[in-house]
Parts: C-alpha cells; structure tokens; sequence
C-alpha cells in the first residue's frame, strides 16, 4: 500500500474536496483540468513528505502562523482544543509547525 503524499485542494465557494495520491503528475493533470473546467475555483497544491521551512521571518500576528505544509502563512482557526490551518487542516500541535513558529512550550521537558 503507497502513501498518499500529495493533496490538491478545491474550493468552490465555501465547499471544500481533497483529492490525494502518491503520484505528483497524477496530481498535476487534476489541477490543470479542474482550473480550466472551474476558473473560479480556488486550488492548493500540499506535498506531504517535505515540510517547507519559510524564507523570511514575519513577526507574529494572531492566528497567522508559517503552514508547512501548504509553504505559505495561513490563519489557523480554532477546532475543538487546538488550531488548525484553514487550508490543510493541520493542527497547531504537529511537530514542524511548533518548530517554525516557536510554539514549543518554555517547560521544564522530560525528566
């Protein structure tokens, strides 16, 4: 069985569709007819296996933290106990968006 490792996501107003695959040209050739069959369709290309670390520095403004994966900063909204990223709903608790964003906890760590 082959991961999934690539997203393209749709937006076609406020609905939202994921469509995944382990092969990026697979993932391409949908973007590419999905942009010309719907132009208003907002479209976002995710690749999984590699988190994206950001070029520049922002200063931080509320929600808005460095998405790894999507390679962009996103408003991360709140779900439940945590944030997520309005695009690819990854949690504000997964490890490479704690790193680039410097949410690790001042804690003491592990004893």
């Amino acid at each position: 069985m082959q991961h999934c490792n690539i997203s393209l996501i749709v937006f076609i107003g406020k609905r939202r569709k994921r469509f995944k695959s382990s092969r990026y040209d697979i993932i391409v050739k949908l973007y590419e007819k999905i942009k010309q069959e719907i132009p208003d369709a907002q479209l976002y290309l995710m690749d999984h296996r590699y988190p994206h670390e950001p070029e520049e520095i922002r200063p931080p403004k509320k929600n808005i933290f460095w998405c790894p994966y999507c390679a962009a900063y996103r408003k991360f909204k709140p779900w439940h106990k945590y944030k997520r990223c309005e695009i690819c709903l990854i949690s504000d608790s997964d490890f490479y968006v704690k790193k680039y964003n410097g949410l690790f906890s001042k804690g003491k760590g592990r004893l």
